[in-house]
Parts: structure tokens; sequence; C-alpha cells
């Protein structure tokens, strides 16, 4: 680490040094717009400041960051980690800066974006996705909520066969909400 970063604790000095260095203005920018308090946003940048240590060691190139880099560093870095602290390194909170790091690079054109599924789900879920957003106005982040609930009926209904929307029937989306309320805790409002 050079003098000038080394006035950095080591995290700062880790991220400031890596190729993600010249994103981490907007990532923060990214994080601020999607009125995030700036203690997660802290948090997320040390995360990040993480990833960038344990990338630089792996010697990866900024532009093959994707998905399954960032699966192999939470599944295969994390559960044996030994970097030096002051690290970041728990796992939900990874995993959120991770996908928000993700992001602000495919704004930037400096990764692809991932590939499309080709499933008749996947289709369908693309449909909706270009209707929420064009005729309905919906925010990416409401967007995505009701794209991942979707995608649950979807499947239960249709596998990998073709989706007729028509024919999903009162009690199939009835079925589907129960099922999902197993996962869920109870509503505790009194």
């Amino acid at each position: 680490m050079n003098s000038a970063r080394g006035l950095h604790h080591r995290p700062t000095g880790w991220l400031l040094d890596s190729q993600l260095a010249p994103y981490v203005d907007a990532f923060k920018l990214h994080l601020a717009e999607g009125c995030y308090a700036s203690s997660t946003a802290g948090t997320y940048v040390a995360c990040i400041a993480h990833f960038a240590h344990w990338s630089t060691l792996r010697q990866l190139d900024i532009h093959q960051l994707n998905e399954a880099v960032i699966k192999e560093f939470l599944d295969g870095h994390l559960p044996c980690c030994d970097c030096a602290w002051p690290v970041h390194r728990v796992r939900v909170d990874l995993r959120a800066a991770l996908g928000h790091l993700l992001v602000v690079l495919r704004a930037n054109a400096v990764i692809a974006e991932p590939p499309l599924g080709t499933t008749p789900v996947d289709i369908e879920l693309r449909r909706f996705d270009d209707h929420m957003n064009h005729v309905c106005g919906l925010a990416p982040k409401t967007r995505s909520q009701y794209l991942r609930i979707v995608r649950g009926l979807l499947i239960q209904q249709f596998a990998n066969r073709t989706v007729t929307i028509p024919s999903i029937e009162p009690d199939d989306v009835r079925r589907f909400l129960v099922s999902q309320s197993k996962f869920r805790p109870p509503d505790l409002r009194i």
C-alpha cells in the first residue's frame, strides 16, 4: 500500500487501490439515490472493500465480475475468510452490497448485462417487467419485488411449460399465497 493510501484504514486502502476505485463515488451516489441510511451505505462500502481485496488477490479483471464471481466470493471465500481485521464478514450485507455493485458497474458499462433466461416463465416476466416499467411507470425496486412474487406463481403453475395467464384461476392464486405464507412470519398487528 502506498504512503498516500496508508492514511486510510486497511479496507479503505484495499478499495482505493483496486480496480473498483473509479466507481466508489458512483456506488455511493447509487445508494444515496436509493435513500439508504448513511450507516447502511458505510457498511456496503466496507463490504465492497472486502470484495475488492479478495478480487485483487485473485487477480480478477474488473470486466470479469458477474453473479458467478460474487457466488464464488460468498460461498468459497467467506466461510474460510482470514482477511485481516477490520473486514466486513456478514453474508447478508455482502450479498446486498455486491448486488448494488453489479448494478453500478452495469450502469457504467463496465460489465455486461446478465444473459436473459429463455424459459417461458422468463419470457413472460420480461413482458410483465416491460409493462410495469413503460405503462405503469413503476420504480426498479418495486418492479423487482413484483417480479419475484410473480416468478414464484408462474413457476408453481407452469414450471417449464408455456405460460397462459388466462388459465390461472383464483384458487391457483390462493394456493400460491398460502404456500408463500409458510415462509413468512405471521402479521402481528393488533
